[in-house]
């Protein structure tokens, strides 16, 4: 017999039958990648699905935390800078004021802002600007120091 004329089909490897039910395997994957391999008998890319990723992570990790010094920083002082950050969200403005009636004492007020903005064609605008305040005290400048650093402002 001759195989001339024939066409002979392309070998194929077996992938095997697949053990146990596919959406199990797609369920368990969902849940932890390469466990649904595992559970169809595929031990070896069930293995590398699941160790990959975690070693890339920790090699990432250890790069930023060695070539980075701010992340590292960041990460020895986490309760600090989780401190800072709050603060920053309540920051505070003080204000040193001298009228007219009282030329030599200083008003000291503390406060937080209250900005609103309102969107225009050419950008964000202020449309109300208020300084809730705190506590304001009366200083009188004792030491001299408003004359040591040139008066009390323009025009004095």
């Amino acid at each position: 017999m001759s195989n001339v004329g024939s066409r002979q089909r392309p070998l194929m490897l077996a992938a095997g039958t697949p053990l146990g039910s596919p959406g199990f395997a797609a369920l368990l994957s969902a849940l932890l990648p390469g466990l649904g391999q595992a559970y169809q008998n595929r031990w070896v890319k069930g293995l590398l699905m699941l160790l990959l990723p975690i070693f890339a992570f920790a090699l990432a990790g250890a790069f930023v935390v060695n070539a980075d010094p701010l992340t590292a920083w960041v990460l020895r002082n986490a309760t600090y800078v989780t401190f800072l950050v709050i603060a920053t969200a309540l920051v505070y403005h003080t204000s040193h004021q001298v009228f007219e009636a009282d030329p030599d004492g200083a008003k000291l007020l503390v406060g937080r802002y209250d900005v609103e903005l309102r969107r225009e064609v050419d950008g964000w605008k202020i449309s109300r600007l208020r300084l809730d305040l705190l506590w304001g005290e009366a200083r009188v400048d004792v030491a001299g120091y408003l004359a040591s650093v040139g008066g009390r402002g323009p025009g004095s």
